[in-house]
């Protein structure tokens, strides 16, 4: 199957779930807030004297806070640490569909010219690599309840740096053992990123639902399954045109770049109340 049709295909999938993509949790939001004042408002005298006095206490103590980070610190320095986080996660969702997509396209010609298999049992194989990671993302959920997902994450991409140096082609292909040498590392490989990778993406979409504040939430979810689809387009294009060589090396620039990232933005990616 060429790259330019499952770009075509990815294209139509991303319209589909950018169009269907609920809206409504923020409006329930906004139900739910309503329902809180209305109760306050029921309130007895007594009690709602006192939440009024708490309440000008905070509003009075919020004020001297802003007074005094306007006067200390720099507020464009929060501002551009937030979005510098916001853009850790769209690269993410749009890294790592490239890597999952180019390699389903390398490894499936790679695997034709070795074993000479059909285009259907070479999907086969493929498919049944990619089943094994029900079985990883249903072992790794559970270490979410121990350790932070910024850390679940790094841990996830610098595994899969480990798996994509397996993947090189360092035996010429002109020597007559070169494709048995490169393939079995190359598929070893494989089984190792494409799970490591597929935990470190889908643990992205419940991550940012803890790190950006509550309207921000639907939006960037949207914006990330929008930016996934988009790049698969990319990542299969890309492997149909560029060699084993440069396809693994370009899985290696990605997964670095995430996990530099990753690391730069340890303490923002860090959970937060919503607000």
């Amino acid at each position: 199957v060429p790259g330019w049709a499952i770009a075509i295909l990815c294209i139509f999938q991303t319209v589909n779930v950018a169009w269907h993509f609920p809206r409504h949790g923020s409006k329930l939001l906004r139900l739910k807030d309503a329902k809180q004042k209305r109760e306050k408002a029921k309130t007895p005298l007594k009690d709602f004297v006192v939440w009024l006095k708490l309440r000008d206490a905070k509003t009075e103590e919020g004020a001297n806070c802003a007074g005094e980070r306007s006067s200390g610190e720099r507020p464009w320095k929060e501002i551009a640490l937030h979005w510098l986080k916001l853009g850790y996660f769209l690269f993410g969702v749009a890294a790592n569909p490239i890597v999952i997509t180019g390699w389903e396209m390398a490894a499936t010609k790679l695997i034709q010219q070795v074993f000479h298999w059909s285009i259907q049992t070479s999907a086969l194989f493929i498919g049944g690599i990619v089943l094994t990671q029900a079985v990883s993302l249903l072992v790794v959920s559970r270490l979410t309840y121990r350790y932070a997902d910024a850390a679940v994450e790094r841990v996830a991409f610098a595994v899969c740096i480990g798996a994509t140096l397996l993947m090189f082609q360092y035996t010429p292909a002109e020597s007559g053992r070169g494709s048995w040498v490169y393939t079995l590392p190359y598929l070893a490989g494989s089984f190792i990123l494409m799970n490591a990778v597929t935990i470190g993406t889908v643990l992205m979409y419940s991550h940012v639902s803890k790190v950006c504040k509550r309207e921000e939430i639907e939006p960037m979810q949207n914006w990330m399954n929008v930016t996934g689809f988009l790049f698969r387009c990319i990542g299969a294009v890309l492997a149909d045109y560029l060699g084993a060589n440069a396809s693994t090396g370009l899985f290696l620039g990605l997964l670095l770049s995430l996990v530099l990232g990753n690391t730069a933005l340890h303490t923002q990616l860090l959970p937060v109340s919503s607000g």
